[in-house]
């Protein structure tokens, strides 16, 4: 006779679920709810009602202890090194003392904002994220090369310990980014970008310790490691144009063209808007509070400060890049938010002497160091004499004079719209619509692309006719004719006007000569 739900449920977990989880093989927790407690919590025929899943998952975490499941499940010998792992597990011990890094390929693809072609990379995301109240405090996006480098993680650091007053205007976000700090540590895995000699000699600067941990081993850094996959289910698997990630390392062209809808200055937006507005500002479930209220709280105590040696941390390194120079443009970059332009006298003269040096086999690359907190000028390398050209920002060009044809005049309404100020004045659900309908468009465009060349085909074959015999009629009027017989190879030479396939007498022009 049980007296309550709480003794009816325990006694059928005990007895009934518990067995089930403590067999050899790992055991799916949602397959022992549904087929061995609910039936057995059934038979008891009482008025009570079972626990529900959620609650069987909470109950399996507190009332079994780990090495039992290990040891049952997998053998004392995977229980051994089940209990050094454990050992190793951080406990952090109060705000401000732990930030964890990690680089994330997010699986999406995009398209380039002017041609609307993918751009055949996976954007990868920097992010750092404060351990204690589990919000992210800096983030920077690799939408270049899809590769992990230092300079981005520089970069990741400089966002992370500095404010970023201009965030909600840039990106038209409904809350402000606020959430920056210097932290104690930060920890990171064994990566190349992060254990690159400049990487470490920030840290070193910024008087910050620096923490280590297994490269691919997702508990040692547990907070970073499953706030990526809260991305993935709540942002990307969400967005038109993601994809199963597990092709990502060898991933085939065609999924690139098949899925991309988005730009990248549309992502760019929209992944803005998530970290700062619904992660940062929502509720953590797991843990039970809400992370904007936590992050205030905590700062009230223990004020988040920058780094002593401000001006030098910012002024350190800089993200390198390849860009290529464009006659009358300069070099275009794109950061925060923002397409910047460059150009100068000497970078012209530059792109010249390269163009007269190398010829075609010239790409219009040139390395440059490129600083987001300090954007009005970039530092472009010349090869040639081996110096750094200094080229400042000039306004943005105007581009009236181009009238684009066929396929670009096509795709010319859809640049319009791919100007930031008039992207951020819509709200996420209208950019993802507006994408959406462009891809329709553009997709209809592409498959009446063939019936559109057969008719132009056609129309150029009866203007070809109709310009022919208009020549011929004009040379029959002048009694001309045109010899159409072939020249035959295998008659002799001698005597036969070239070009004409008729023979010519000579010999009686020599007798009426003498």
């Amino acid at each position: 006779m049980f007296w309550n739900k709480h003794d009816a449920n325990r006694y059928v977990f005990d007895n009934f679920a518990v067995p089930k989880i403590l067999r050899r093989g790992k055991q799916q927790l949602d397959i022992v709810y549904r087929k061995f407690f609910v039936p057995a919590f059934t038979k008891l025929e009482i008025t009570f009602e079972p626990i529900s899943l959620p609650t069987f998952y909470v109950w399996v975490r507190k009332n079994i202890d780990p090495d039992d499941i290990v040891r049952h499940q997998k053998g004392r010998s995977a229980l051994k090194s089940q209990k050094r792992n454990k050992k190793n597990k951080f406990e952090h011990s109060g705000f401000g003392t732990r930030v964890e890094e990690d680089g994330y390929w997010e699986p999406i693809a995009l398209l380039d904002s002017q041609t609307f072609k993918p751009i055949r990379v996976l954007p990868i995301h920097f992010l750092a994220i404060e351990c204690f109240t589990d919000t992210y405090v800096g983030y920077v996006t690799n939408y270049e090369t899809g590769k992990e480098t230092h300079d981005f993680v520089i970069e990741l650091r400089k966002t992370m310990m500095y404010p970023k007053p201009d965030f909600q205007a840039t990106f038209n976000t409904k809350n402000p980014f606020t959430q920056y700090m210097k932290p104690t540590m930060i920890y990171h895995d064994g990566g190349g970008a992060f254990m690159h000699e400049s990487s470490e000699e920030f840290i070193d600067v910024a008087n910050v310790i620096g923490g280590l941990s297994r490269t691919r081993c997702a508990t040692d850094k547990p907070f970073v490691e499953s706030n990526n996959f809260t991305i993935k289910k709540h942002f990307t698997w969400l967005l038109p144009g993601s994809f199963d990630d597990t092709q990502k390392d060898d991933i085939d062209p065609k999924h690139y063209s098949t899925f991309a809808v988005l730009t990248v200055l549309e992502h760019q937006i929209l992944f803005a808007r998530y970290i700062c507005d619904d992660f940062n500002h929502g509720i953590n479930k797991s843990r039970g509070f809400n992370r904007k209220e936590r992050w205030v709280s905590e700062t009230e105590l223990w004020y988040p400060v920058m780094p002593n040696n401000v001006k030098e941390l910012l002024s350190f390194g800089g993200l390198k890049q390849e860009k290529v120079i464009t006659a009358h443009i300069g070099i275009r970059i794109q950061s925060q938010g923002k397409i910047k332009y460059y150009n100068s006298e000497e970078l012209r003269r530059l792109r010249v002497t390269l163009r007269q040096e190398h010829g075609k086999k010239w790409d219009g690359k040139v390395t440059l160091i490129f600083n987001q907190f300090f954007p009005e000028s970039i530092r472009v390398f010349d090869p040639l004499e081996d110096k750094v050209l200094i080229v400042a920002r000039v306004c943005k060009p105007k581009f009236s004079d181009v009238l684009p044809q066929g396929e670009e005049d096509f795709l010319a309404q859809f640049r319009e719209s791919q100007d930031w100020d008039t992207l951020i004045q819509k709200s996420s659900e209208e950019i993802i619509e507006q994408a959406k309908r462009r891809d329709r468009e553009i997709k209809k465009y592409k498959s009446d692309e063939r019936k559109r060349n057969r008719a132009r085909a056609k129309v150029l074959k009866d203007l070809i006719a109709k310009d022919t015999k208009i020549m011929l009629d004009a040379l029959a009027d002048d009694d001309i004719s045109i010899p159409l017989e072939s020249i035959d190879d295998k008659e002799p030479t001698e005597g036969k006007k070239q070009g004409w396939g008729r023979k010519v007498d000579f010999s009686s022009d020599d007798e009426e000569r003498e």
